[in-house]
């Protein structure tokens, strides 16, 4: 008896439903199924396309950017999505239906740089192998989850007292339009004022910018529910974007490929199965934010909310009549309920009618599989358990798929169907699927996958406040490759780069003179040299630069500090010396041959003499004497600055003998590796404020003027780690300066206390816009929610669930102003081979560049074949056989 009654209502649904009779098992072709859809054609009406529906509706439709709701604390997000919800308190027509339509799908749509085509050097050729390592996350993610894209979109629809037919394609288009204008003036009056109350919403209240979407956009979107994924990838059709309104149905623009269907899944070209779940019940509790549980897994999925306003007069009327046949306990209770819902209209809120609906897509099932294949079952029970109740439906997969499409549901569908539920508009923001976990900048910079699946990009400079960086994570927690990939992004969207590194033990010398060879590069490494802080033409901008660094330095060594005027007497030697050595270098002073004649100066192309602290010292007394200053303040000064010249400790620093070489244009990288010097913590702070000075230095030489550049200093706490006030002036005034250059400024330190403690680090965060945390370990989280580095206490649970997993990829939280989200790294294996440091890494990188006699063949070779390294069975790193180096240098010599 129960199998009849399920048949009868089977047949009974299609009958009403569809304007065809369907066989009983399997039906369905392209042209059935788009004679089914209502979609005639559009027209334009005040820059807003406007779609006819043949069953009597116009409608319109926009894109919602996604909500990045990983980084929201509930508060925040509670406020943006009541924001949103509160819409439906302000359309309250009967003739009006919303739709929220919620789109996850496998995709490899993401922007691209336009070099890709063609990429001009090493930087942007790695890159380009990132962006395919990227993209075959769509298909293969492995540890990580399926490349996807979110989109959301709203619909509005009106209906009208006119329907439209297939005659709308017939005759010249100007003058249907027009009489179908003239036929529905009020309906479209409604939908102008009704679609200007949403944008102006979206604009004002939530303050996050619809955009309008046409007919093409439309069809695009159809194209997508109606396609396997196979289809949508392979066919040309679908990627050229439509135009919309002509001469064709709209919907016989949509269906290229066969549609099948039972009564309870659909069959899309063969390839994708889907089934359709609809919310059953009430959920034990209403909270907003509970949709985000759409995005966990890794099946694409379209989850749609229908939205009616009602006429909660009439509603409330009909449930009190309900109530009459009850017994006494349940209309007691039912009664107390309605004086709620009375009590909450009475303060703004409105009844809406909506009915929820997921689209699950099982890829590569077909539709004479058995049930265990199918896995929206399994979805049902851990969405029902997690947010609210939903089952598979059994009879009416059809009926309710072609209601989820844009526009196509209604009043009349909804009485049909019967998969309504009454929702107080205060509440309606729970049911509303708006997220995404992050969200990228509309600029290139580094790419990366967001912890959710999607691919962005991530640029520092996009920071509206500053560029500048400070990271912190854990021994191990991916820092060497994350600077890889961020050094090898920033050559692929500047070639003329500069990039200035003060390490220590570092780990990108491959990357230097990888990228070396093609740019130019210099590698420093003190105690061998020095950089001269006195290098270069000396000028007004210059100075201030010189005297900071001689004043950090007296503080670091002695505690003093430097007074007025001695900052004024130290400037006027300085710049005393400049001149001298200047005046020597262009005159000479030659004996002449004849005994009785005496010498004289000569014009000579000699060098010039670089300053020297002991010349500057020395010239104190001649600058005292000329502008009548007691000699007391030279001898002052010099005493505070015996450490730096003579016999000194420092004096290796600012007393040294060379004469000025020519500069012209800087190379593209330097490497400042300070490993040899970290005994004394006051030698290599000065160190590292004497390479900011070269670096000040060569970006404001004529022949580097605008190109842009980055500091990065690793290990900070070490290089940076000397405590003085002078030294956090500094600092500040460095990283002011540079913003203005377009220098980006990185910090990088594994220890927690050197951002919470040192005073330079602590400046350095405080400065730094952008912050990045890499993965650290659980001891470590307690120490840093005291620290309160970070304001907002949400943050601190993110970072706890912060993952790594060796070889595969290393999780991360990115904080700035531009851009906000936790993120994956998921490093290619240019980023392995060019941050190499381990010694069986090493001994094989050298094997194959000494046969193939360039690094950047050598990167490419091994990237290629060891993408993490040469290793045993076990896992282990290993050395290459000298088989394996011939056989792996003549491939790439033949690919050559």
């Amino acid at each position: 008896m129960l199998r009849k009654l399920e048949h009868k209502l089977f047949s009974h649904i299609y009958e009403r439903f569809l304007p065809i009779n369907p066989p009983e098992e399997i039906l369905g072709q392209a042209d059935s199924l788009a004679a089914m859809l209502p979609y005639e054609n559009s027209f334009e009406d005040n820059g807003r396309d406007i779609i006819l529906l043949s069953d009597g509706a116009i409608g319109t439709m926009w894109e919602i950017e996604p909500i990045a709701h990983e980084i929201e604390s509930n508060e925040s997000l509670e406020r943006v999505v009541k924001s949103i919800a509160s819409l439906f308190d302000m359309i309250v027509s009967e003739r009006i239906t919303f739709q929220v339509h919620y789109s996850i799908r496998p995709s490899k749509d993401f922007p691209r740089p336009s070099w890709v085509k063609a990429p001009q050097n090493f930087a942007q050729k790695v890159m380009v192998e990132r962006i395919k390592a990227i993209e075959n996350l769509a298909s293969a993610p492995g540890d990580r989850p399926t490349l996807k894209k979110t989109s959301i979109y709203l619909t509005l629809r009106v209906e009208t007292k006119e329907r439209f037919g297939l005659d709308l394609a017939l005759g010249d288009e100007t003058d249907i339009f027009s009489g179908i204008k003239g036929l529905i003036t009020e309906a479209l009056h409604l939908l102008r004022d009704s679609a200007s109350t949403v944008e102006n919403h979206f604009d004002l209240a939530v303050q996050k910018p619809l955009k309008r979407l046409g007919c093409g956009d439309l069809i695009q979107i159809l194209r997508a529910r109606l396609h396997s994924e196979r289809q949508k990838d392979g066919a040309k059709y679908f990627s050229e974007k439509p135009g919309g309104s002509g001469p064709e149905r709209i919907a016989n623009e949509i269906i290229n490929g066969s549609v099948e269907w039972t009564r309870d899944a659909l069959m899309l070209g063969g390839e994708d199965l889907i089934e359709v779940l609809s919310w059953s019940s009430e959920p034990s509790g209403e909270y907003v934010g509970m949709m985000t549980e759409l995005i966990k897994g890794n099946a694409p999925l379209d989850c749609v909310v229908n939205i009616r306003p009602l006429n909660q007069s009439d509603d409330l009327s009909r449930l009190a009549e309900e109530l009459k046949g009850g017994g006494d306990a349940r209309r007691e209770r039912q009664k107390r309920e309605v004086a709620l819902t009375e009590d909450r209209l009475a303060y703004g809120e409105k009844i809406l009618s909506v009915s929820l609906h997921i689209l699950y897509r099982n890829q590569g099932v077909t539709l004479s599989m058995g049930s265990e294949c199918r896995k929206a079952r399994e979805f049902s029970k851990a969405f029902s358990n997690s947010t609210l109740p939903v089952f598979v439906e059994q009879y009416a997969a059809l009926p309710i798929f072609l209601s989820t499409l844009p526009f196509c549901y209604s009043k009349k569908v909804a009485g049909f169907l019967r998969r309504e539920r009454r929702v107080l508009s205060g509440t309606i923001g729970s049911y509303l699927p708006l997220f995404s976990g992050s969200l990228g900048v509309d600029r290139f910079g580094q790419l990366m996958q967001s912890r959710n699946g999607e691919a962005l990009w991530i640029d520092h400079r996009a920071s509206e406040t500053n560029p500048h960086t400070a990271v912190l994570g854990s021994s191990g927690g991916g820092k060497s490759f994350y600077v890889s990939n961020y050094l090898t992004s920033e050559f692929a969207l500047h070639p003329d780069l500069m990039v200035f590194i003060i390490d220590s033990i570092t780990s990108q010398e491959n990357l230097v003179k990888t990228f070396g060879e093609e740019c130019g590069a210099r590698f420093i490494k003190p105690p061998e040299s020095f950089p001269n802080v006195f290098s270069g033409k000396i000028d007004q901008a210059r100075l201030p630069f010189l005297i900071s660094i001689i004043g950090v330095a007296v503080n670091l060594v002695s505690e003093a500090r430097l007074s007025a005027p001695e900052k004024v007497l130290l400037s006027d030697a300085i710049l005393k010396v400049y001149d001298d050595n200047s005046s020597f270098a262009k005159e000479e002073y030659v004996i002449s041959e004849d005994s009785d004649t005496l010498g004289g100066y000569k014009s000579t192309s000699g060098k010039t003499r670089l300053p020297r602290m002991s010349q500057i010292v020395d010239s104190f007394y001649g600058v005292c004497d000329k502008k009548n200053i007691s000699h007391d303040l030279a001898n002052t000064l010099r005493e505070k600055l015996l450490p730096f010249f003579g016999s000194g400790p420092y004096s290796v620093l600012f007393d040294q003998e060379a004469a000025e070489e020519e500069s012209g244009r800087a190379a593209g990288i330097y490497l400042y590796d300070l490993e040899h010097i970290q005994g004394d913590r006051v030698l290599t702070t000065i160190v590292s404020l004497v390479i900011v000075a070269e670096m000040n230095r060569l970006i404001n030489d004529p022949a580097n003027k605008g190109r842009p550049g980055v500091l990065l200093i690793d290990e900070a706490g070490v290089n940076l780690g000397g405590a003085s006030e002078e030294l956090v002036d500094f600092v500040k005034n460095a990283f002011i300066r540079f913003r203005k250059l377009n220098i980006v400024c990185k910090t990088l330190t594994n220890n927690l206390e050197h951002y919470q403690k040192l005073p330079a680090l602590k400046a350095a965060w405080s400065l730094s816009a952008n912050k990045i945390i890499l993965p650290m370990e659980k001891d470590e989280i307690p120490n840093l929610k005291k620290s309160q580095l970070l304001q907002n206490p949400y943050y601190y649970d993110l970072i706890g669930s912060l993952v790594k997993k060796n070889g595969a990829f290393s999780e991360f939280l990115y904080l700035g102003n531009a851009f906000n989200g936790s993120c994956a790294y998921v490093p290619t294996g240019y980023d392995y081979w060019l941050a190499i440091n381990k010694n069986e890494d090493v001994h094989n990188f050298d094997a194959v560049f000494s046969r193939l006699g360039s690094r950047r063949e050598a990167v490419r070779a091994l990237a290629d074949r060891f993408p993490m390294g040469v290793r045993d069975s076990r896992g282990d790193l290993r050395k290459l056989t000298e088989d394996e180096i011939t056989d792996l240098t003549s491939s790439e010599e033949k690919s050559s």
